[in-house]
């Protein structure tokens, strides 16, 4: 309980420019639908959460201070086993201790905290602000998985409507918070070919909200990985889903390339699965290591 659950360093595009990025798990208790027995069809993120007892999260990003000095981190990824803003699984007193130690390090000037639709509280976020240094932007990061209520709701179990989805990011707006939409490739029950159509046109009906409104938002698409636990496992267990691959990520970013201004509306694209797949996620072959490259390359510059 000293340490974060996991953590891992790389680069991104955000706020017009190239930054050194650490994505950091809290070790806090599950969910609120872990609890009521409620999961996600693909989460199986209450694994950093067995044996939680006490927790301290400051604490936690204490024993990182170092290693993001010395990487001269800019940007931070606060991430848990559910929402930072759900006082139900995580002490708001605690959240705010949290911001105090992010403000102490000089390099820091952008942080994305996860979160539920329901959870984006306008107060809270504003408080979180006031802690954090005047110049550091603040980010939040909501998964919709997909534009699609049958694929998100239906397949994936997320129970989450699309109104409530476009009135969190109407809130963020009010406030000058920054958001970070998360899709999904390789929706599982879909054809590769609908799959890979299901994720384009989430893309682009996420970016045309945000265009329409003038908001501030970008995008991070995440391959899905196979995480043990789920209802996901069985069926990759019974050769029923297969993983996509890096040429399907390359083959959607090719389809949006002309139609997307990538450095108005930036994409991750997240091929990190936080130790928790057993090595069942997007591999780099010695084959693909040219395309591992030009998605790590997108990643720091948008460009490709």
């Amino acid at each position: 309980m000293e340490k974060p659950a996991y953590w891992s360093i790389n680069k991104i595009f955000v706020n017009n420019k190239t930054q050194n990025r650490m994505m950091i798990v809290f070790r806090t208790p599950p969910c609120q639908k872990i609890i009521q027995g409620e999961r996600c069809f693909i989460c199986g993120f209450d694994c950093h959460c067995k044996n939680i007892r006490g927790y301290n999260i400051a604490s936690q990003f204490r024993f990182l201070k170092k290693i993001i000095e010395q990487n001269k981190i800019e940007r931070v990824d606060i991430l848990s086993s559910g929402s930072l803003l759900d006082e139900k699984q995580i002490d708001y007193k605690q959240v705010l201790k949290l911001m105090e130690e992010i403000k102490k390090l000089k390099d820091v000037r952008s942080v994305l905290i996860e979160g539920r639709a329901e959870y984006c509280n306008l107060d809270k976020l504003k408080r979180i602000k006031e802690v954090l240094n005047k110049n550091t932007e603040l980010e939040y990061g909501i998964g919709l998985e997909s534009y699609s209520s049958y694929v998100r709701n239906a397949i994936l179990k997320k129970d989450l409507s699309t109104k409530d989805y476009m009135q969190c990011i109407k809130k963020l707006a009010e406030i000058d918070v920054a958001a970070c939409t998360y899709i999904l490739a390789g929706i599982p029950g879909l054809p590769l070919k609908d799959s890979l159509k299901e994720t384009i046109s989430s893309i682009f009906k996420v970016i045309n909200f945000y265009k329409k409104h003038g908001y501030k938002g970008r995008i991070a698409l995440f391959p899905i990985f196979i995480a043990p636990g789920t209802q996901l496992e069985d069926l990759y267990n019974q050769g029923k889903y297969n993983l996509i691959t890096l040429g399907s990520i390359i083959d959607i970013l090719s389809e949006i390339k002309n139609k997307v201004d990538f450095k108005k509306h930036p994409i991750f694209i997240g091929l990190d699965d936080e130790n928790i797949s057993r090595g069942r996620h997007i591999l780099s072959r010695d084959k693909d290591e040219k395309i591992l490259k030009l998605i790590q390359k997108f990643n720091c510059t948008q460009e490709i």
